[in-house]
């Protein structure tokens, strides 16, 4: 049901009644006046909502759905309507004991046709012709009168006659200051406002079907080429450059992700390719390592790392160890092992200057 359902609903009701009370007579009204205001002296009967409360059946219950709209996972808020009928009447005469007040007369019929008809979904009345006239009188279908939502609805609107005694009645009268009026109270259950759809999604457009398996294993290094070398060279203008490694292997390759290659630990630049390779990589070594001559080498693709391979750096200097000789000015310093480019520079002042003393 919908924020509409209170309206339709006491619609519903309205014209029930009338199409009931126009077969006693054919000018009878029903009113939606508030009690307070001057009600019309014609016949008909006044249906007041004097009160709405909350259903304590659906509270904090996920909403089932209807015949026709899915389920939902928030409760609905169910209403259950509360009305004062009041009859009405032209003033009786006083003159002619023999007649009644037409105000009661409205007000059984009205009664009656709630009594008969407790469920206002399943009311379905012919229209019929008027007393003493021959013009049809409007039925009253609740297939036609009633929307969709009410009618798919698994809640029907039921119409009970309130227990509400004359004290409660009194109190809804002097509430808003009008002397006591006859009138009955009747309560409308079960009526239901609905959670609010979420809004269609607008999916997309499918312009290729097929399904593209990206397998997330690990590369595979197969070979280093070269698989030993210095780390650095000097070229041609006397400017020290890196030098480079071919890794051989497979798994490089992958259209969201970009092969990451580390020497020793330490990660390095990887020459890029166009397409990108699958099979090889050329990789920059570092200029410097902590530990050696051995850097191992690995290649690592959507956080999985390949099997290392080793890559021998040489020369490589390991220690410095002095000729335990007489001190003499030209004392020098010969090296266990060959000079690595990171101690190049070092190695040579080192051992281009006499020891001290």
């Amino acid at each position: 049901m919908s924020y509409a359902a209170i309206n339709d609903v006491t619609r519903g009701i309205r014209m029930l009644l009338r199409s009931q009370l126009v077969r006693v007579s054919s000018s009878a009204v029903v009113s939606l006046l508030p009690p307070g205001d001057a009600l019309p002296q014609v016949s008909g009967v006044n249906l007041y909502l004097y009160r709405v409360s909350e259903s304590p059946s659906t509270k904090n219950r996920p909403w089932p759905g209807d015949r026709t709209t899915p389920p939902s996972d928030h409760p609905a808020l169910g209403l259950q309507l509360h009305y004062l009928l009041t009859p009405l009447g032209t003033a009786p005469d006083d003159v002619s004991f023999g007649e009644g007040d037409d105000a009661h007369t409205m007000l059984g019929l009205a009664m009656l046709t709630l009594q008969e008809h407790p469920v206002l979904n399943d009311a379905h009345l012919p229209a019929l012709p008027a007393v003493g006239s021959l013009n049809a009188t409007p039925g009253f279908d609740a297939d036609a009168v009633l929307p969709d939502y009410l009618l798919n609805s698994y809640e029907k609107i039921k119409i009970m006659l309130s227990p509400a005694g004359v004290e409660e009645l009194s109190k809804i009268w002097a509430t808003i200051n009008q002397p006591y009026r006859l009138s009955v109270a009747y309560e409308i259950s079960l009526v239901e406002i609905t959670p609010t759809p979420p809004p269609p999604v607008q999916g997309g457009i499918v312009q290729r079907v097929g399904l593209d398996v990206i397998l997330l294993q690990a590369p595979r290094l197969d070979s280093i080429d070269p698989a030993a070398g210095a780390l650095v060279h000097v070229d041609n203008t006397g400017v020290l450059r890196t030098n480079s490694i071919v890794i051989n292997g497979g798994g490089f390759s992958s259209p969201e992700a970009t092969p990451i290659v580390t020497v020793g630990g330490q990660p390095v630049s990887v020459q890029p390719s166009s397409p990108p390779a699958v099979s090889s990589l050329i990789a920059s070594l570092p200029t410097d390592l902590e530990a050696g001559p051995q850097a191992d080498v690995r290649v690592s693709l959507y956080g999985r790392a390949s099997a290392p391979l080793a890559f021998i750096v040489t020369p490589w200097l390991s220690a410095m160890t002095p000729v335990r000789s007489a001190l003499a000015p030209n004392q020098q310093m010969i090296p266990r092992a060959s000079v690595s480019p990171r101690h190049h520079r070092e190695f040579v002042s080192t051992v281009s200057e006499p020891l001290p003393g």
